[in-house]
């Protein structure tokens, strides 16, 4: 499966992008346990604005690293838009079964969209808490930046050990701490600023699982082996501040809950545009880091 160009990081973000794309509200999914709803126009918006600067630099390494194991069938757990999943098709032999699955169907058509390369993928609507696949079924399961929004990560993960056949490998991958990502780091001080009545953070999922000890014990208690926890960075950039800005208001969850609660989101939009570029520069460049980890099923 040999791949097409990526498309290029996405230019200056406009207004009239944004209220072109941003058209249709998040709809409650059918299968909705508690995780962050990806639905409406949040998944085109996602792929748009977050997926060049934010997710592709660490999908290019997570499809290395499966590929490094010579699998045979692949399951891929909340593929999202298919940033890992059009690496892996272009890094693994076309005998790979590949299946990429996501709790959100709005999400897996954006994936099956943007997917340049002629693979034969299989594309399912998925519970990572409750998968529809056999014991055995697969001999690498990959996950990026999505175990975080489990509702329950040693249920995800006993899931996960029984659809693997022995000898199987579970990887996936969490962002590490606040400080070490200056992204998060800006939307939390800038939103923090903006709303000081708000009791909670405003980046409790994407930031809940940084300690490396965490990971090494939920693996250990799935009765996975071979456990390796390890950091990973990647330099990001050069990319406008206000696509970012753009993505975290109109291409996350987070956009629909601060409107929810009447927020203005053009203010928002211009408030973290304007803080990344302070922050971060315009262009921006940044480094950001991650929790890469490796379980083997015995």
């Amino acid at each position: 499966m040999k791949a097409e160009g990526e498309s290029a990081p996405v230019g200056e973000f406009s207004w009239a992008d944004s209220r072109k794309l941003v058209t249709s509200p998040p709809q409650a999914s059918p299968m909705s346990t508690g995780q962050p709803q990806y639905s409406g126009s949040v998944p085109e918006n996602y792929e748009r604005y977050m997926a060049p600067v934010m997710f592709r630099p660490f999908a290019e390494s997570m499809a290395t690293r499966v590929e490094n194991l010579n699998p045979l069938r692949v399951l891929e757990l909340a593929c999202g838009t298919g940033a890992v999943t059009r690496c892996l098709a272009a890094a693994l032999p076309p005998e790979t079964r590949l299946v990429a699955t996501d709790l959100s169907q709005d999400m897996l058509q954006i994936a099956r969209q943007t997917l340049r390369i002629s693979a034969p993928i299989e594309w399912r609507m998925a519970d990572a808490c409750a998968l529809p696949f056999d014991d055995g079924s697969f001999d690498a399961i990959v996950c990026q930046f999505g175990v975080m929004s489990f509702p329950d990560k040693s249920v995800a993960l006993a899931e996960a050990i029984r659809a693997l056949s022995p000898g199987g490998h579970l990887l996936y991958s969490a962002w590490g701490d606040l400080a070490s990502n200056l992204i998060f780091h800006t939307v939390e001080e800038t939103l923090t600023a903006m709303f000081p009545e708000e009791e909670t953070p405003f980046m409790p999922t994407p930031l809940s699982m940084s300690n490396p000890e965490l990971h090494r014990e939920l693996l250990k208690s799935a009765g996975f082996g071979a456990i390796l926890v390890e950091e990973e960075c990647h330099s990001i950039g050069p990319h406008a501040p206000s696509s970012l800005a753009a993505g975290f208001v109109y291409g996350t969850p987070l956009g629909p809950y601060l409107r929810d609660q009447g927020y203005d989101l053009d203010k928002i939009y211009s408030a973290l545009a304007g803080g990344f570029a302070s922050t971060l520069g315009d262009p921006m460049f940044c480094t950001m880091k991650a929790v890469v980890c490796y379980g083997t099923k015995p």
